[in-house]
């Protein structure tokens, strides 16, 4: 059987962590599956030679940089790109499908793409079957589109998994992540795809508060994109009192941001931006407590892993911080919890999750 896996995304400047599971998912798929062909769609050229040897690439030169060019991508270049392989199915990774053709299809529902867009309404009906992360997304269908019932039958859910790169790191190995990223001291890591000026604001308050009650050398490093305000941004830092003690650092290479992960002293996951909950399952994996949003599609286990605060909450984040920073049981607790999760939620159960999708 040929399998193609499309992960032509529209263009932006933020980084996907669902899409890169996924495809991640889909390598480990490979694996497993020696007698299946793969292909994967991609719009930057990889290394064959790090990939199994059951599959290969094909380039996507323009990848499509607005909703009008991405619905000419689904309808013309994709079908045609999928008859040329001759592919017996695709896996749909970064959230809509082909909607000509009768390619069978399992749509992996992203929750960057807006679900009321056309080409996802008419994506969810084309599909062979529907894959997310949680019940709660499962509920969110667009009111307009039709056949609801129907399409409601297509869902599947399956549960992520967090990168083999992120561990916990020995004391060598986490002094040497602090003496390149913070000065030697200890930091919490703020990460998101993306932050908007109001979240990177209350993220401040928190920290300001944190600081004010702590007295120490404690730094802020901040994962995440915020190039759509960085002037303003730039005028917010340059008068605040401890911007010495915070460091932007945008995007990061996969090995980077999982040794960032393991020498943190804290991870603050405060825009929910993954269905699959990757940058807790992440920190679960690294051996590192975590702060983050409330947040409905949160199973049992993973809410009582984590400390929660309510949107917006710059009072609320700084309280937990320092709930961490005083209570080191509480803190060796929720390490503990987390990694006892974190042998739950793999690789190998997803691809057991996505195997009874039947197809």
């Amino acid at each position: 059987m040929i399998i193609a896996i499309n992960t032509i995304q529209l263009q932006t400047n933020t980084i996907n962590f669902d899409v890169d599971f996924l495809v991640e998912l889909m390598l480990y798929k490979a694996k497993q599956e020696p007698n299946n062909r793969f292909v994967f769609i991609v719009n930057t050229p990889v290394d064959v030679s790090e990939l199994p040897t059951n599959c290969t690439t094909e380039l996507v030169r323009k990848e499509p940089a607005s909703t009008n060019s991405l619905l000419l991508f689904s309808t013309v270049t994709l079908p045609t790109l999928l008859k040329k392989i001759k592919a017996d199915m695709v896996y749909q990774v970064a959230g809509y499908g082909c909607i000509t053709g009768n390619i069978q299809q399992i749509i992996f529902l992203n929750t960057a793409i807006s679900s009321k867009a056309l080409l996802v309404r008419k994506s969810l009906q084309k599909a062979s079957k529907i894959v997310v992360g949680s019940e709660m997304l499962q509920n969110a269908l667009p009111t307009k589109i039709s056949n609801q019932i129907a399409i409601r039958s297509k869902f599947e859910i399956i549960t992520g998994a967090a990168h083999n790169l992120f561990k916990p790191l020995n004391y060598i190995e986490t002094n040497l992540v602090k003496d390149g990223h913070a000065d030697g001291r200890d930091y919490f890591l703020a990460v998101a795809s993306v932050l908007t000026f109001h979240e990177f604001i209350n993220l401040l308050k928190a920290f300001s508060a944190f600081k004010k009650w702590q007295k120490s050398s404690m730094k802020l490093l901040v994962l995440g994109h915020v190039g759509d305000y960085k002037n303003q941004l730039s005028e917010k830092i340059a008068t605040y009192k401890y911007r010495e003690d915070v460091q932007l650092l945008e995007s990061e290479p996969l090995d980077v941001e999982a040794k960032l992960f393991g020498a943190a002293y804290a991870v603050l996951s405060l825009a929910n931006q993954s269905q699959y909950h990757l940058p807790i399952l992440q920190a679960f994996q690294a051996n590192v407590p975590v702060i983050c949003l409330e947040n409905n599609s949160f199973s049992e286990a993973i809410n009582s892993a984590v400390l929660t605060v309510v949107k917006d909450d710059a009072e609320a984040i700084a309280t937990q911080m320092k709930l961490l920073y005083r209570d080191e049981n509480l803190r060796s607790q929720k390490i503990a919890e987390g990694q006892s999760l974190s042998e739950i939620y793999t690789y190998d159960n997803a691809y057991q999750q996505l195997q009874k999708v039947g197809l």
